[in-house]
């Protein structure tokens, strides 16, 4: 737990210097060209989501579970659907009103995304083995790369392309070290098992459109601002919206730790089941006070560390956003109750309301 909090958190103050150096370089209106981009990465994650990674993660955890078969299907899976982006893509761009920065960048994390969505779902092997630390000092190492690639596109005036392209590096760096890391839990090979294929898809379709309709209220707000006002309102709504977006690892990092847990108690040992979430519950709490009334006094100073004098008027939207982020903690919390108890159908209502 200690290795994987001061990853994250390194992780997290790489993010936030990798966002002054974007903000700085591109100003206003290229970083929303750099957000609109990646909120498209948002897009394609939500509609090929497919549920695999969390009914994976609850499957492996379950008591004689074959490892390899559900990891080599799923995983075969997911390279599938991953390939289905590169696809969508060219089809986005020609029907959607944007210029050649977003075009392109569009192209570029449609491949970053079949890297990305791969190496995600082996996540749940390091989850089940209680080896997060391994994944979280990989993706700390590989914002490092995408830190420095960002630093030499700024120093050497590559360009907006550039700044893309250092999604792609720390993407494909993460992917191939998490891939070999993985071998060690789990030897699988690429699977073709249809009736297996079947009866996942019947258990993780509710994941699936759940996460559709998380991508509609998280990030749909900057695709709909990026065809309606355009790039100026997305950089000035997405440099508050990125600091959010950063926090929000911690409550991740400790559903995903926890998810294995409460997939293998919540049948057989109540008492365990009831004090992990009552334990996980206090934590959050502790979290969220100070820093949402941190952030209220605070939200001037921030923006202006993080993205620079020329987003100020982004504080009073950091303000509003912090108050949400307090809610973000313990519905991660709360999903995770329902998708271990396997209620993923009542979690898609839910979310959908």
């Amino acid at each position: 737990m200690v290795i994987n909090t001061v990853a994250k958190i390194l992780s997290t103050v790489l993010a936030l210097v990798n966002i002054g150096f974007i903000t700085r370089y591109l100003g206003i209106n290229g970083f929303g060209d750099y957000a609109t981009v990646l909120a498209f990465f948002s897009f394609f994650g939500a509609i090929l989501d497919l549920g695999l990674y969390s009914v994976s993660t609850r499957e492996i955890s379950r008591k004689n579970a074959d490892q390899e078969k559900i990891m080599g299907n799923v995983f075969t899976l997911r390279i599938l659907s991953s390939f289905l982006v590169v696809v969508i893509a060219p089809i986005l761009i020609w029907i959607l009103p944007y210029g050649q920065n977003i075009e392109k960048g569009i192209l570029i994390i449609a491949l970053n995304y079949v890297f990305s969505s791969s190496y995600m779902v082996l996540n749940g092997v390091f989850q089940k083995n209680l080896r997060m630390d391994k994944v979280t000092i990989t993706e700390f190492f590989g914002k490092v790369v995408q830190v420095f690639f960002v630093a030499m596109a700024v120093k050497f005036d590559w360009g907006f392309d550039a700044i893309m392209f250092s999604v792609l590096a720390n993407t494909l760096f993460t992917f191939l070290i998490v891939i070999f890391l993985s071998r060690k839990y789990v030897r699988f090979s690429l699977s073709f098992d249809w009736i297996y294929w079947k009866k996942f898809f019947r258990m993780s379709f509710p994941v699936g459109i759940s996460a559709m309709v998380t991508f509609l209220y998280f990030k749909m707000d900057t695709i709909i601002l990026s065809i309606l006002k355009g790039s100026e309102a997305v950089g000035i709504y997405n440099m508050a919206y990125k600091i959010i977006e950063n926090i929000t690892f911690f409550p991740g990092m400790m559903v995903g730790l926890i998810l294995p847990l409460l997939s293998m108690y919540i049948f057989t040992d109540k008492q365990k089941f009831t004090k992990i979430i009552n334990e996980t519950a206090k934590v959050f709490f502790l979290l969220v006070v100070p820093l949402v009334i941190g952030t209220l006094f605070l939200a001037e100073d921030i923006i202006s560390i993080i993205g620079g004098e020329d987003f100020i008027i982004s504080a009073n939207v950091l303000r509003i956003l912090i108050v949400a982020l307090a809610f973000i903690f313990f519905g991660n919390l709360f999903n995770s109750i329902l998708i271990a108890a396997n209620l993923q159908k009542k979690l898609m209502y839910i979310l959908s309301f």
